[in-house]
């Protein structure tokens, strides 16, 4: 916001430098019968704050209709939709600023327009005064600042669009496709025993496998993409491995998983085996674990040596009084909670064995290509037979948790390319506005030129390459601001460095090119004169 601001003054700053001199002859006429130098200040005040306020009137209805734009091109849910609007304190503080931007940026051509050059003026004799080469240079220095302002912006936003795309192609471990997902919470009322649930779970699932169309199914404590904080870990120590209290390694996330879970999920299980329906007889604890856990508990062990050991929940130590679980199988690290976190927490997974929680996630699998949510009207009428008036709550597919965990990211692209896509147009302009400017101020000098024998292709060079010169600067300016600048989207980058070398070549390159179109288009228009018109110009 702060950039684009930065951009709209210089924009704006630039063409009432180029106002100002239009309109030196006017102010040196009022002088010279006896205006004031304070009357002509609050003239020039005074038409800058009305077309501020103008402006201002405008730009509330382009927020007000951006704003709805925004939310509606972004279907996934945004954290706190609901409280996005036009903020009353927010908008009287963006008109304060912009009033109190109007006139800083009036002040300075007011203050010259205040003491105009009479002699000089008068002098010129013509209708149409001639901008110094003081002025000009510093037009020109101006729309330098401006483009490389834009390239800020625009870098920052092909990072964040690059993030974005290297975000979506990243493999949560499992295969979301044809995935439904819903979650029961049975009443304690109801179920009071933990076996009870566990039982009732267990003839759900047999149940809702015996659908039509459906492949498979399972139920898991906590959900991959679940979403908000939810965690659930727990410290866990390795059988013969050194320990120390200070030891401060990541808590591995816990889940408790029926028999079907990996099969239901596509989780690849890399060593050992998954669980069996038989295992719920089994007396010793058991877990299947991830590789993540699996290297950071036994580092330098291969994957099939580690299947067979044991840990507990805790430290290993002879005071810990829990008993020791027996890894029977070595899983493929699936993501939990997004596809751009750190998975260096790793995952074990207990069977549910005799016991299940009473609030439990569902997951059911479409088969073949089939649309997963087809078969919610079909769970929901199974587990309302098995039990009456159970609330069946956040049906939903896997790829629709996954497109909501990428919200954010997506709403802070959205937001840095529409800045962006601002202060490209309004370098556009400026860059038009100069070069335009400074033909009209020249229409004699090319006509000159052309009746001297200048051609037309020379004269469009001689302007697009005075025009581009600035544009240059500008990139070279920007690109350098935005070594630094960028560093502050580290954070917010994945898969990407914030001195991404193709960002800053691409965007330097199509940046170039909005330059050289709006050089273009007043050069051409100067390449076009006809000679005896530019001499009678003056």
């Amino acid at each position: 916001v702060l950039l684009v601001l930065l951009i709209a003054c210089v924009n704006v700053g630039n063409l009432l430098l180029a106002r100002a001199q239009d309109q030196s002859r006017e102010s040196a006429i009022r002088v010279a019968l006896g205006a004031s130098r304070g009357r002509m200040v609050r003239q020039w005040v005074t038409s800058t704050l009305l077309l501020t306020l103008l402006g201002g009137a405008l730009g509330l209805l382009a927020a007000h209709w951006g704003l709805a734009a925004f939310l509606a091109v972004n279907p996934e849910p945004v954290p706190r939709a609901e409280g996005i609007g036009l903020d009353g304190r927010v908008v009287a503080f963006t008109l304060g600023l912009t009033l109190l931007t109007a006139l800083v940026l009036g002040m300075v051509p007011a203050l010259r327009a205040s003491r105009p050059d009479l002699q000089g003026t008068f002098k010129e004799g013509g209708g149409k005064a001639t901008a110094s080469a003081g002025v000009h240079r510093f037009r020109r220095v101006l729309v330098g600042l401006e483009v490389a302002l834009a390239l800020v912006l625009l870098i920052s936003a092909g990072l964040t669009l690059k993030s974005f795309a290297r975000l979506r192609q990243v493999d949560p471990g499992f295969r979301a496709t044809g995935l439904l997902t819903m979650e029961l919470s049975l009443p304690r009322s109801r179920f009071g025993e933990d076996r009870e649930a566990s039982q009732l779970y267990d003839r759900l699932l047999d149940r809702i496998v015996a659908l039509p169309g459906v492949e498979a199914a399972s139920s898991v404590s906590l959900l991959p993409f679940a979403g908000g904080d939810a965690h659930r870990s727990a410290s866990v120590g390795a059988e013969g491995q050194p320990y120390s209290p200070g030891d401060a390694l990541p808590e591995p996330e816990v889940r408790s998983i029926d028999h079907r879970y990996f099969r239901t999920m596509d989780i690849p299980v890399l060593a050992g085996r998954a669980f069996t329906a038989s295992d719920d007889e089994k007396a010793f604890p058991m877990a299947v674990i991830d590789d993540v856990v699996a290297r950071r508990l036994w580092p330098g062990t291969r994957t099939l040596e580690v299947v067979g050991k044991r840990f507990k929940l805790g430290p290993p130590v002879e005071q810990n009084p829990a008993p020791w679980v027996t890894v029977v199988g070595v899983a493929g690290v699936a993501r939990q909670f997004g596809l751009g976190t750190d998975e260096s927490r790793g995952v074990v997974y207990f069977p549910q064995l005799r016991r299940a929680e009473r609030t439990q996630s569902l997951i059911i699998r479409a088969e073949g290509d089939a649309d997963p949510l087809t078969l919610a009207g079909p769970v929901r009428d199974a587990v309302r037979t098995m039990v009456p008036d159970q609330p069946v709550a956040q049906v939903m597919t896997m790829e629709q948790r996954i497109a909501a965990s990428l919200a954010s990211p997506r709403f802070s692209m959205l937001l840095l390319a529409a800045f962006a896509a601002v202060a490209m147009a309004l370098a556009a302009v400026g860059i038009y506005g100069v070069v335009a400017y400074s033909v009209g101020q020249r229409t004699h000098e090319i006509g000159v030129r052309m009746a001297l024998g200048a051609q037309r292709r020379q004269v469009l060079t001689l302007v697009v390459l005075q025009g581009m010169s600035v544009v240059l600067a500008g990139l070279v300016l920007g690109l350098l601001a935005s070594y630094w600048a960028t560093r502050a989207l580290a954070g917010l980058l994945y898969g990407v460095a914030a001195t991404d070398a193709a960002t800053f070549v691409t965007v330097s390159l199509l940046l170039a090119a909005v330059g050289l179109a709006a050089n273009l288009l007043p050069a051409r228009r100067a390449a076009n004169l006809e000679p005896t018109t530019a001499l009678r110009y003056e």
